[in-house]
């Protein structure tokens, strides 16, 4: 769930070109490349979280950091571009209202996902343990 959000703050946070007011940062000579490049190092980022941290850690961190990223990128469209959601929804520019409030609802699924994981851990963690039967 990192890929999507890695591209866009990429998209936004790159310096513009002054002459024609595109990113100019280029990973690779070829568009394509570029958005795979960025699949590749998000991805490379969620397996070493997976690899360096047990699954019942892991995944409520994955989730989170999904969220915290879907969650900041409308305020970082409202803060880099002309569109933020409120002059979106005032001029009827349904795009950029869809995208916006997409990444709001993945957040919270996102989020209620992580909270969900990590309250499920703590129970875990805070029942006794019962000796085994039979044997």
């Amino acid at each position: 769930m990192t890929k999507r959000p890695a591209a866009w703050y990429a998209q936004r946070l790159a310096p513009p070109n002054a002459e024609c007011g595109r990113p100019r940062v280029v990973i690779d000579t070829d568009a394509a490349n570029e958005i795979d490049d960025q699949f590749a190092l998000a991805w490379a980022l969620a397996l070493a979280v997976a690899g360096l941290l047990r699954p019942a850690r892991a995944w409520p961190l994955l989730w989170g950091m999904g969220a915290l990223l879907f969650g900041a990128l409308p305020l970082l469209n409202a803060l880099t571009t002309p569109r933020p959601l409120w002059r979106s929804l005032s001029s009827g520019d349904a795009v950029f209202v869809g995208m916006d409030l997409v990444c709001a609802a993945l957040a919270l699924g996102l989020g209620a996902m992580a909270w969900r994981a990590r309250r499920a851990r703590e129970r875990v963690r805070e029942r006794p343990h019962e000796p085994e039967r039979g044997a």
